[in-house]
């Protein structure tokens, strides 16, 4: 990483980078002449999608010395990877980069993130007054502030467990700031992460609705420039509210997935979608060569995802299947003859997301 400008990790990831047996064991090196020439870091996490915990593994810090590039070192790194990863049974496995040289091990860009700008001229037309809060950055010894925020991250739809202090350590990664949103009493009704470069706010988490409203009401009349608020690709009341005041609104794809577990993602990511948006009753079933097959139904309120031995109505390999599921694409955009499914077209794109402070 240091051809691009120096990069200190304990810093820009406190979440990962620490000096204890814990961390360093994430990482997996090759060696020449007991020097490191090679990389690769392999990050277990609990991933909760609809209050499913789905065991996920994620990797970054992948990087090869200039010096020793085309001797095949990543390569005997993400072969050796893949292979942790299967041997130790992860459901889902997430990492960012170029999409192509990912694709090579099954990854696949797919996923959703919802984001929102808003701004001054917004939050003046559509909120009647600029709520009277205060911001206060967070820091460690908020012992007290940092148990709320905890309790109202967790119960986020999508969101990864943060057990200790691995809370702050995620609010702080990227080189991000944790604000506490306070009352002028000084009681804290939510916080927001920001990361002030790229006038974003990644993470947001109240008490309760109304709470989240007027912590957006007056976070966005204190910043210079419109602030794009991120959110899961579902229909939250934050999401809902943040399409009602923004100027503008898109869609990009959370990452690069590989599923190992099809039934345990698919059936969590169908019963969180089901329970945010209400999915129509259907059914239909996936053949994922060398995969198998999946069933997936909604019949009233029941939604699930399960292995079947019955003909499929599509059949496709695994990274066409991610694509068709996840999006961020429609189904009709997908290389595959037309599918006649009015469930498929109703259900997908399925919520597939890594939170960005989550990410490595």
């Amino acid at each position: 990483f240091s051809v691009y400008g120096h990069t200190h990790f304990p810093t820009l990831l406190p979440k990962l980078y620490k000096p204890t047996d814990e961390h360093t064991r994430c990482n997996w090196a090759v060696k020449r002449d007991g020097r490191i020439r090679a990389i690769v870091g392999l990050f277990p996490m609990t991933l909760f999608v609809g209050g499913m915990a789905l065991k996920t593994v994620s990797i970054g810090g992948v990087s090869v010395h200039r010096n020793d590039r085309g001797r095949g070192y990543m390569k005997r790194l993400m072969d050796h990877c893949l292979e942790v990863i299967k041997e130790e049974k992860y459901q889902l496995s997430w990492l960012g980069g170029n999409r192509q040289r990912y694709g090579y091990w099954g990854y696949e860009v797919c996923g959703q993130r919802y984001r929102f700008q808003v701004t001054r001229a917004n939050i003046k037309h559509c909120c009647r007054q600029t709520p009277d809060l205060r911001f206060e950055p967070v820091r460690r010894e908020h012992a007290a502030w940092m148990a709320r925020m905890r309790k109202w991250h967790d119960r986020r739809i999508v969101h990864v467990d943060r057990p200790g202090d691995a809370f702050y350590d995620a609010v702080s990664s990227w080189k991000n700031k944790a604000y506490a949103a306070l009352e002028m009493s000084g009681r804290i009704i939510g916080y927001v992460v920001v990361d002030a470069a790229a006038g974003r706010v990644p993470e947001i988490a109240a008490e309760n609705e109304e709470a989240m409203r007027q912590i957006i009401a007056a976070w966005v009349p204190q910043q210079d420039d419109a602030v794009e608020f991120e959110t899961p690709p579902l229909g939250t009341p934050l999401s809902r509210f943040l399409l009602h005041v923004c100027d503008f609104s898109g869609i990009r794809p959370s990452g690069n997935w590989r599923v190992f577990d099809w039934v345990a993602v698919i059936d969590a990511a169908l019963k969180a979608k089901h329970s945010s948006a209400g999915l129509p009753a259907g059914a239909f079933r996936l053949g994922i060569r060398d995969g198998g097959v999946f069933e997936l139904t909604v019949d009233g309120p029941l939604a699930q995802c399960r292995a079947s031995d019955a003909a499929p109505d599509v059949q496709c390999d695994a990274k066409t299947a991610m694509l068709l599921l996840f999006g961020p694409m429609p189904p009709e955009l997908i290389d595959l003859p037309p599918i006649d499914n009015f469930a498929l077209h109703a259900w997908t794109p399925l919520p597939l997301y890594m939170p960005r402070q989550d990410e490595v």
